[in-house]
């Protein structure tokens, strides 16, 4: 395999792959997030040249997830946000600001609406994401540490949650 690279002048935190694209997104460490195409060798940026999408100013973009279908891409930071990208549009549509009392590392999709993140206090959240991200649906403090990973086995009906 050859060299992989992108033309991007910025710190990249987190990669996420789209689930039945040929595209990426690209998260940086000042907040941003980046669309771009997958081309043999090279990511090609499909969002705006000056800038990405803004959804965690002035903090890191530390992880992110796109919905079952691809749509909707959901991004965590070190500001306590979850915020809400359209894939089709390139556009931020929404922010759940101070999501968690301390800063997000971490994100998950659980089947079609759920919403899973972590923090840096090892706390752990499910969201509903249809609606609108008033309040999670539960939260529990597992860990000792922050919540580093999550993944989830939807048919098996199993969340995995790692911590440093």
């Amino acid at each position: 395999m050859g060299d992989f690279h992108h033309d991007l002048k910025v710190a990249l935190f987190h990669l996420e792959v789209h689930p039945s694209k040929d595209l990426v997104a690209l998260g940086t460490i000042e907040g941003k997030i980046w669309l771009g195409m997958v081309g043999d060798k090279a990511v090609t940026a499909i969002t705006e040249k000056d800038g990405g999408i803004t959804c965690h100013a002035g903090a890191s973009t530390r992880s992110m997830c796109f919905d079952t279908k691809g749509g909707t891409l959901y991004s965590v930071g070190a500001d306590r946000a979850v915020s809400i990208v359209d894939v089709e549009n390139l556009s931020n549509t929404g922010c759940k600001k101070e999501a968690h009392r301390y800063p997000l590392n971490v994100c998950a999709m659980y089947e079609d609406h759920m919403l899973l993140t972590g923090d840096d206090e090892g706390y752990l959240s499910a969201w509903d994401v249809r609606s609108g991200f008033k309040k999670p649906m539960w939260s529990q403090e597992e860990h000792g540490d922050f919540v580093s990973d999550i993944k989830c086995v939807a048919e098996r009906k199993t969340i995995l949650v790692t911590s440093g």
